[in-house]
């Protein structure tokens, strides 16, 4: 029986091991390939007259409980996921996106206004999702509750699964700038290149395309579900 294709999980700590887990549930090699460690900030949000919290990734919904968000508070979380997280913090009242940060602009906009809104989110951003709000005229503010700290090297399994036979799933383009620098320190840039790989987006897949790889797929929704349905496609998992 041939080996089982190396399916390299990109995102950072602690969604990577999560996601392995999951595609090891489901028959697949995964290998973890984080390019990034969460790890949460100082501080939290003045909640007063807050009437609805903001969250655009499942690290983004796992802060609020340490932030005190009350549970009375709107969540508008970004997509399925994030949807998840917040019902597992306890949050139940939960509007929710369709994957994307510009998506859910449009969604608040169109909901009953609950008053003032905190976007709880990571020190990266690629869309300022409170500042558009602000200038809708919505009372909107954002506080940065947690950072990617980005590793030192990827694990030397990561590097060594890289190549013609490996699959690669790309998260972010933060992520994807990450695994090229981390790649390029190992000197494993041509197996990165000559790997298939899954983005998330066009803008995820962006800085790679850029250095040249040569095969790749993108979901068609920006979501984790998406990524493993393009997985499936080129790569049926092995009965378990």
């Amino acid at each position: 029986m041939a080996e089982a294709r190396p399916v390299l999980v990109t995102r950072a700590e602690p969604g990577a091991s999560l996601t392995c887990n999951r595609l090891a549930a489901l028959g697949y090699h995964a290998v973890n390939a984080a390019t990034a460690q969460i790890a949460a900030t100082e501080g939290a949000p003045d909640w007063t007259g807050a009437g609805g919290v903001i969250v655009t990734s499942p690290n983004g919904a796992g802060q609020l409980t340490r932030l005190g968000a009350p549970s009375s508070l709107i969540v508008f979380a970004v997509g399925p996921a994030t949807t998840a997280a917040a019902q597992a913090a306890g949050y139940e009242t939960i509007v929710t996106g369709s994957g994307d940060a510009a998506g859910l602009l449009d969604i608040i906009l169109s909901a009953p206004n609950p008053g003032r809104l905190i976007h709880v989110r990571g020190r990266d951003q690629t869309f300022d999702l409170s500042g558009a709000l602000t200038a809708m005229g919505r009372d909107a503010h954002s506080h940065v509750a947690y950072e990617a700290r980005p590793v030192e090297a990827l694990p030397v399994a990561a590097l060594e699964a890289l190549g013609p036979g490996a699959i690669v799933l790309i998260y972010s383009p933060l992520g994807a700038e990450r695994l090229l620098a981390l790649t390029g320190a190992a000197r494993r840039l041509s197996a990165l290149g000559a790997s298939h790989i899954l983005a998330i987006s066009e803008a995820a897949a962006s800085p790679l395309r850029h250095a040249g790889a040569g095969r790749v797929m993108l979901a068609q929704r920006p979501d984790e579900a998406a990524l493993f349905e393009a997985l499936e496609t080129i790569c049926p998992p092995r009965e378990t």
